[in-house]
């Protein structure tokens, strides 16, 4: 479908208003996408729309890229001793884990049933032409019943055509549930739970050009994803199963306070009956990428100073802080040139063409957000030259006088750029911050150390994330080649945790302990269990609640 696609919440107007046309028009969306909870996608033609910018669309309308988050345990966990329970024999039998990110190498035997045939239920390939889901406008979805016609075929691709170019969701998927392989050592957390796998379509080029996200880069858009896990939990109601979601990527926009669409979207769907939602925190403590800062007075800004470290095509940053909290900036270049302050309101730009660096920088004053009315200012620099920027923030309207600064995770941006004071904490990533999902970090389950890239809470809003560690070190999945590898960061901390999640879920559904259960009820059944050492004050930024332990969680619920 080559359409640019834009987030709706329903309650506003159909029509996009190109205001950047010398007579504003409407434009009706060639079409639309229920993802459920108050959420549409509208699609319209690229030749029928203005520019992507914020003087053109509402922040919240534009979709948010993201990456994936680059990825022993077992028994540090907990997950093998509730194997090892005969009387329990908790493998996640009859759940369902949702795999959303870069597909699944379909006909590696790690996801087939011993008895034989896959444990794939369904794959929703985005990037694919054919059948696209029932209620939905592109793709092509594969059924478990092709899938194992395709396993037995000559040329497998001929039935089900699906491939997984990159690994990162094969891995996921083999760390959540792959198959116990007793020769080489290895099983996934819940080797009998089977899976819904959602291939992501990469993000279109219009939305790389407006965050400088390289073309070669593995980005995704918040549109896709939020119609991926409509998708998975519509899925897994028809066919009356519990489902686990596990979300391995995440993006270096929002204000981290969990009010976006996205997280709103996952907090209604987590909380629904016989649902778990599991996000990764990123990998972003020790990139230098974000800044706090409290400014009390006009006479002494606050500054944030950016080191570029070479000449970038563009970058953006983002400065958040609660409502009512108003602040105004200046930005001073290299060479000394100044963006002045003016006092702006939501919906007020500046621009300016910096003479000696050639940069061009765009400021965007904004309300975000449909719940809580969030400060947003959006810097947009273009052909940044080397050298320290500075962000002076003056406070208009200052209670505490806190705010954020944001820049993009390296990965998604062409050169290196960080905060020469940057701050460790508050360096998860959306969706992690949302309010009901488990949040997971990472540590090493070998030396018992934090994982020093794992990323650190609260969210900008105080709510304790992450809600704990699972190991995220060298974990054991499978590669492309039939073959095994290890993988390092907190999308392999949060596979695993979907993985001991389905344990959970089948004792409390499956075997009828606790039939109405959901993401806030497992969420709290893991972190009193959780491990956690006398020398440490819990909860905190870096280890949430403490380790997880999934059988001391299940130990806990027994009389005694």
């Amino acid at each position: 479908m080559d359409c640019n696609a834009f987030v709706r919440a329903d309650e506003t107007v159909e029509l996009l208003r190109t205001k950047d046309a010398a007579e504003p028009q409407e434009v009706r969306p060639a079409c639309s996408q229920d993802t459920g909870y108050g959420y549409w996608i509208d699609y319209y033609s690229g030749g029928e729309i203005p520019e992507l910018s914020l003087d053109n669309y509402s922040y919240s309308e534009i979709p948010k890229c993201y990456e994936p988050l680059s990825m022993t345990s077992l028994e540090e966990s907990g997950i093998s001793s509730l194997w090892n329970l005969n009387i329990l024999s908790l493998y996640g039998r009859d759940i369902l884990i949702a795999i959303i990110d870069t597909g699944i190498r379909y006909q590696d035997e790690s996801f087939d049933r011993v008895s034989g045939g896959t444990r794939i239920c369904a794959i929703w390939d985005q990037t694919a032409e054919g059948n696209p889901p029932e209620g939905f406008l592109y793709g092509a979805e594969y059924t478990q019943e092709q899938i194992n016609m395709a396993l037995v075929a000559e040329n497998p691709s001929d039935i089900v055509p699906e491939t997984d170019d990159v690994g990162h969701g094969t891995a996921l998927a083999s760390i959540a549930a792959g198959k116990t392989d007793t020769a080489n050592g290895f099983s996934g957390a819940a080797p009998e739970a089977e899976l819904i796998v959602v291939k992501l379509k990469p993000a279109k080029s219009r939305l790389r050009e407006f965050f400088y996200v390289p073309e070669d880069a593995d980005a995704y858009s918040e549109t896709d994803l939020m119609s991926a896990v409509y998708y998975v939990s519509a899925k897994a109601q028809r066919m009356g199963r519990p489902i686990v979601i596990c979300i391995g990527l995440g993006s270096g926009s929002g204000g981290r306070t969990g009010s976006g669409a996205f997280e709103d979207q996952l907090n209604q769907i987590a909380a629904l009956r016989h649902h778990a939602i599991v996000c990764a925190m990123g990998n972003m403590a020790n990139s230098g990428r974000h800044f706090r800062g409290v400014s009390e007075s006009v006479l002494s800004p606050r500054k944030a100073e950016i080191n570029v470290e070479e000449d970038m095509d563009g970058i953006t940053a983002e400065l958040w802080a609660a409502a009512p909290e108003r602040f105004s900036v200046s930005v001073i270049s290299p060479t000394g040139e100044i963006l002045p302050r003016e006092i702006s309101y939501s919906g007020t730009n500046q621009q300016i063409d910096f003479v000696f660096e050639g940069t061009s920088l765009t400021v965007n004053y904004r309300d975000a957000y449909r719940y809580g009315q969030n400060l947003l200012i959006f810097f947009r620099f273009t052909k940044i030259v080397r050298g320290i920027w500075t962000i002076c923030v003056y406070p208009d309207a200052a209670i505490t006088g806190e705010f954020h600064i944001w820049l993009p995770p390296k990965e998604l941006s062409v050169g290196n750029a960080y905060f020469l004071t940057p701050d460790p904490d508050t360096t998860l990533l959306t969706p992690s911050d949302a309010f009901i999902p488990m949040s997971v970090g990472g540590y090493d389950a070998g030396s018992g150390a934090i994982y020093s890239e794992s990323g650190r809470g609260y969210n900008a809003g105080g709510a304790v994330r992450p809600d704990f560690l699972a190991p995220a070190v060298r974990i054991d999945a499978r590669g492309l080649r039939d073959n095994y590898i290890t993988v390092t960061g907190t999308s392999a901390a949060a596979a695993l945790t979907a993985g001991a999640c389905a344990l959970i879920m089948q004792w409390a559904v499956t075997d009828g302990n606790m039939p109405d259960i959901n993401s806030v009820d497992i969420k709290n059944l893991l972190i009193r269990g959780c491990a956690r050492d006398s020398n440490r004050v819990y909860p905190s930024p870096e280890t949430g609640y403490g380790r997880l332990d999934a059988y001391q969680a299940i130990e806990n619920l027994r009389r005694k």
